[in-house]
């Protein structure tokens, strides 16, 4: 008898133990760093970010990227955002859904204009490797008009 109370007792106490593992980087206090790629729907964009794992499942950095806009017009347009980032991961799982916001401002580099731009966006993420959706709002001021642009975002990322 004492021998099996000892052997449910041992039980109980992994099983415990085993439920508060981090199994999320996210949940992890500490320095991140994270890199993504992706579409938009009428060109292409990469990002780099690095930020603090404030709470658990909070992440908050900054961040720098490329965007590359083919309007089929004389010009293509490359912007160069400059950014907030903001994400939180809802579950402490392998496997966790996602919720986003990166907000900054820009430069077109074409056409020496400058704006602002909102992309919020859900995902969902395995260990450090996650796929994202996204709607990105675009407004850039030039000397002689403005230009809006309004897409929809797929990417993929990867956090360190």
């Amino acid at each position: 008898m004492k021998h099996l109370f000892i052997a449910v007792m041992a039980m109980i106490v992994s099983v415990t133990a085993f439920g508060q593992e981090v199994r999320n980087p996210d949940f992890r206090k500490g320095v991140s760093a994270e890199v993504e790629a992706g579409y938009i729907q009428k060109g292409i964009y990469a990002d780099v970010s690095t930020g603090y794992n404030l709470l658990p499942g909070l992440y908050v950095g900054a961040g720098v990227g490329l965007k590359y806009y083919d309007f089929k017009s004389d010009k293509n347009h490359f912007f160069v955002p400059t950014f907030a980032h903001i994400r939180y991961s809802i579950l402490n799982r392998n496997v966790s859904p996602l919720i986003e916001l990166k907000a900054g401002i820009l430069g077109d580099f074409t056409d020496r204009g400058t704006g602002h731009f909102f992309r919020p966006a859900v995902g969902v993420k395995y260990k450090n490797a996650g796929i994202k959706v996204g709607y990105d709002w675009v407004n850039v001021n030039y000397d002689v008009a403005g230009l809006g642009k309004n897409s929809v975002t797929i990417g993929a990322f990867y956090k360190f």
